[in-house]
């Protein structure tokens, strides 16, 4: 990667250190009954908001169905409203039956698990938070901390958090030169419209890699004018991805007459996390982050690029 790089990711966890910290007068001074105190706070109001939304109803989203709506510059301006520009909202059959669904799961749903929440709780106060605080936070803020239980909470002296601040509005800055860098960078490359889909891929989960070394006659002509199916013994890249919780349904890209220049370790099992693409005489570069354990890093060149449901 040379502009959204590991580094840079880094970074950009440690723009917001200061969101939803509350200055507190005691937390300058290890107090293990302020602590207690805290958590059972804290911990009432997780088990509420847990509860909330484990009984929100999907019938809600029916609600809409049938109703009347009207353009708002009309209703504004006091304009007389006709029929004619009546709108009757009317929901596809699909989303219904994936409604319905919900709806089934819903009404079949076991009690709400205290218990469970409690300790859902606990794991994300003593391990997640506890490792991000560690991991973020410069070492000389963390060594103004009296009891990093009590920060992991929310809660932290008033100098803890003008300077959690100040880093936070320092690193946006070094966040925003790199976007930025890199949003100029891609104007500069000449790449077709259907090759950047492979932006979309952010947030989809790694299935498999596979090399390759029979040509899919799927793949057209690339950017060399190669007859359909003209390089037999080349060699193939493809990632099989999960595409769920992504930004496509595209599950499937296939780097065709591919060298790998860069294969880290963990990437089967990690997310889709940024791309760098770039023209080269042979065809493209591709750059990928992933995020997962190590935050892997593969870089290969190609000469052409298919993506696809499978």
């Amino acid at each position: 990667m040379r502009y959204l790089t590991k580094d840079w990711y880094e970074i950009c966890q440690r723009t917001g250190l200061h969101y939803g910290m509350r200055v507190h007068r005691g937390a300058g001074v290890f107090s293990e009954m302020l602590y207690q105190r805290l958590y059972r706070r804290k911990e009432k109001e997780y088990i509420q908001s847990e509860r909330e939304v484990y009984n929100f109803d999907p019938r809600y989203f029916l609600r809409r169905e049938g109703r009347a709506f009207v353009p708002a510059d009309q209703f504004v301006r006091g304009e007389e409203i006709k029929a004619e520009d009546i709108i009757i909202h009317q929901m596809p059959e699909e989303e219904k039956e994936q409604i319905q669904k919900m709806i089934e799961e819903y009404d079949t749903r076991p009690p709400f698990d205290v218990k469970q929440c409690k300790h859902s709780f606990r794991v994300m106060q003593d391990i997640d938070r506890m490792q991000a605080a560690k991991e973020r936070i410069p070492f000389e803020i963390l060594g103004q901390i009296a009891d990093i239980r009590v920060f992991c909470l929310g809660y932290c002296t008033k100098a803890v958090k003008v300077q959690l601040e100040r880093v936070s509005r320092e690193n946006y800055k070094i966040m925003k030169l790199g976007s930025e860098a890199h949003a100029e960078a891609k104007k500069t490359e000449n790449i077709p419209e259907h090759i950047r889909k492979i932006y979309n891929f952010h947030d989809s989960s790694v299935l498999e890699i596979v090399e390759s070394r029979e040509f899919d006659n799927r793949f057209g002509q690339g950017i060399n004018d190669r007859p359909q199916g003209s390089c037999k013994n080349s060699s193939d890249f493809v990632i099989r991805m999960d595409a769920q919780g992504g930004f496509t349904e595209l599950n499937k890209v296939s780097f065709h007459n591919a060298e790998m220049i860069k294969q880290e370790p963990n990437i089967t099992g990690s997310r889709w996390l940024y791309c760098e693409l770039y023209r080269i005489e042979k065809g493209y570069e591709v750059h990928v982050l992933f995020w997962g354990e190590g935050m892997p890093e593969m870089i290969l060149s190609c000469s052409d690029i298919l993506m696809e449901i499978e």
